[in-house]
């Protein structure tokens, strides 16, 4: 038994797990419920746990966006300059077991023809499995604009902690509920709290 629920100098961070009708991959978004705009340290958090969850999953090394509105540092775009020190960072001392870029925007974290419309060289467009969303907000509605529009399939899980935590929105259904607990029972930690 664990003296605490909190693991010493970890954060708690809410990452949902979606699969879309039409990405060939699950999906994962943090943080969505818990840091409402969470710094740059904070962020780190949010890609180690993300990172660690896909480990526990059986993911080897994860692909993880930074999501941002566009690809370049810009002075007027707050969260660029920040995701772009996150990833120079992350290539000299790794913050996760993950591949990590940053920033880059929606469309072409999803699709490869997007950045190839755009010019963009990377080769984990459209093969991402984690996003880390700039803040709560966008975060939550992306999830919930998925859901809702894009007939998402999701679950919560809250990361951090010494045992798996499942979560769900008052609006979710039961499908939903079942996968978060599904989530939680497959990490190697096997007690729940809801």
């Amino acid at each position: 038994k664990h003296n605490s629920l909190l693991q010493p100098g970890r954060l708690l961070t809410h990452v949902n797990m979606m699969k879309l009708p039409d990405y060939g991959r699950i999906l994962a978004l943090s943080d969505v419920t818990i840091l409402p705009n969470p710094d740059m340290g904070q962020k780190k958090q949010i890609i180690r746990n993300m990172a660690d969850l896909f480990n526990e999953l059986g993911y080897e090394k994860p692909n993880i966006a930074i999501l941002s509105l566009v690809e370049k540092p810009m002075f007027r775009v707050p969260g660029t300059a920040e995701a772009e020190t996150i990833v120079k960072e992350h290539q000299e001392k790794p913050i996760a077991n993950c591949e990590l870029v940053g920033p880059i925007a929606y469309d072409l974290i999803i699709s490869k023809e997007a950045a190839r419309l755009k010019g963009y060289d990377c080769p984990l467009c459209g093969e991402f499995d984690g996003i880390v969303t700039p803040s709560l907000l966008a975060g939550n509605l992306l999830v919930k604009v998925l859901q809702m529009h894009g007939r998402a399939s999701s679950c919560g899980v809250i990361v951090g902690a010494n045992i798996p935590i499942a979560i769900t929105s008052r609006s979710d259904t039961e499908e939903q509920s079942f996968l978060s607990l599904a989530v939680c029972a497959a990490l190697p930690e096997q007690e729940i709290e809801c």
